[in-house]
């Protein structure tokens, strides 16, 4: 009896050893190693993607902070320090260079 065991074991050894090596080279097992690495890049590339989105925003709330301190400092100070005139066509204007009568739109005034 111990014998008829030994050799059902035995089998049974090269049985699963035989369904092991053909589950390995089984196209189910090669899509499954495929899915995983897949599955690895789309997990680095959500990483890198979630990386670049923390960067959009804070360039973006940079350029938004910029801009708000351009128009105080730059933008407000500049218009708040000039006044435009617009001419008339039957105004008479003239510069250092000459009549400038058909050029001139308008004339920038400075208060300083």
């Amino acid at each position: 009896m111990r014998i008829i065991i030994q050799e059902s074991l035995i089998q049974n050894k090269k049985s699963l050893e035989q369904l092991s090596e053909l589950l390995s080279q089984s196209p189910v097992s090669k899509q499954l190693e495929t899915l995983s690495s897949s599955l690895s890049e789309l997990s680095q590339a959500g990483n890198e993607l979630s990386q670049q989105y923390q960067t959009l925003v804070t360039g973006s709330k940079s350029l938004s902070e910029g801009m708000s301190l351009f128009d105080q400092e730059g933008i407000q100070k500049i218009t708040d320090m000039t006044t435009i005139k617009k001419l008339k066509e039957k105004d008479q204007y003239s510069g250092l260079s000459g009549n400038n009568i058909t050029n001139t739109k308008f004339i920038f005034e400075m208060a300083i």
